[in-house]
């Protein structure tokens, strides 16, 4: 005689992004959930890093935006002290939209100064190069040049 499966049949979750998920969303939501608590422990809240490494490099987009909404929400959620006796009213929740924004901006301006510095480099590098057009130095320049643009 045939028994039916005690467990229920499985259902996947529709929250589970993959690989895609980031390692630190429960932390995360966790914070965002505790934002405007009052804290008891001031500390990382979640697995110390000791435990593995995160799914993304410190550079990553959504590292940089759960990092820069976290740090906003600490900062709204732990004003610093003012000199203003007036009543304060009540703060706004993070945006993610205005975070990741805001973010946008700060990395378009490093990359356009980043940009402007290497343009100037290498117009004076091809100004100094005009002057090697034969021989061993025009070689070396254009070794140069290559493994420059290759680094």
């Amino acid at each position: 005689m045939a028994s039916a499966p005690s467990c229920p049949p499985i259902v996947p979750d529709p929250f589970d992004l993959g690989i895609h998920t980031p390692a630190n969303l429960n932390r995360g939501a966790r914070t965002a959930l505790l934002q405007n608590s009052p804290a008891v422990v001031n500390g990382p809240v979640g697995v110390p890093p000791a435990f593995g490494r995160t799914a993304q490099t410190p550079s990553s987009p959504l590292n940089a935006i759960s990092t820069a909404a976290a740090t906003e929400g600490a900062q709204l959620a732990h004003p610093a002290p003012s000199a203003d006796p007036a009543p304060t009213t009540e703060q706004q929740p993070v945006s993610l939209i205005e975070t990741a924004t805001k973010l946008a901006r700060d990395r378009a301006e490093e990359y356009n100064a980043k940009l402007k510095v290497f343009q100037a480099f290498c117009a004076k590098f091809e100004e100094a190069a005009k002057q090697f057009t034969t021989g061993p130095e025009r070689e070396f320049a254009q070794r140069f040049a290559d493994s420059f643009l290759d680094s």
